[in-house]
């Protein structure tokens, strides 16, 4: 799998490390291309690291299986937080422009950040019972963010863990500009 990331200074990626020839011509010649536009990224074909990471915490920790499952107070914090914050906009009625400013940045933030991962656990399907269920929660989590999100979410997020690190399935591997742009401590601050 063509798996990126940040090639270690004074690392070059062997032979045994890139091979383009588990998938599609088209997939294969897009990643030969990135792989010969990239001598500074780290190619890699290791195992995903989730599937592995989790069979051996379930080795030693086998107890903690009882809380992989829904949790049915999901529905009730999404309920609250997205009433809160719409209650907030009755709240923050006449007051200034720098109250708003200090309003929107830290209480919707959080609260939107909040619904973000509240979006990630439904696409799991672990807010309710029932795809529908959970669906329609992403959907009413989404709301107060203004910008429609849930359903596009959920399609990528189930993508992303398909297709985890490959470089031109996954969704979540940075783009060029990103892979350029954020390199240094400060960028990645600024992130």
């Amino acid at each position: 799998m063509g798996k990126g990331g940040c090639k270690p200074e004074g690392r070059r990626a062997s032979s045994t490390e890139v091979d383009v020839t588990k998938s599609s011509d088209g997939i294969e010649k897009e990643r030969e291309a990135k792989i010969n536009a990239q001598p500074k990224f780290y190619w890699a074909n290791d195992e995903e690291p989730h599937r592995r990471r989790k069979q051996v915490i379930l080795a030693d920790h086998p107890e903690i299986k009882k809380y992989m499952s829904i949790d049915p107070s999901t529905k009730y914090k999404v309920a609250f937080w997205v009433s809160f914050q719409l209650f907030s906009l009755h709240l923050l009625q006449g007051a200034p422009w720098y109250t708003w400013l200090f309003c929107c940045y830290t209480l919707s933030g959080s609260i939107n950040h909040m619904m973000t991962l509240a979006m990630h656990e439904l696409s799991h399907n672990l807010g309710a019972k029932g795809v529908i269920c959970n669906r329609f929660l992403a959907i009413f989590a989404n709301l107060p963010m203004g910008v429609p999100a849930a359903s596009s979410f959920k399609r990528y997020h189930v993508e992303h863990h398909k297709f985890q690190g490959e470089d031109v399935l996954d969704v979540d591997i940075p783009t060029d500009f990103e892979g350029w742009f954020f390199h240094s401590t400060a960028r990645k601050v600024l992130w």
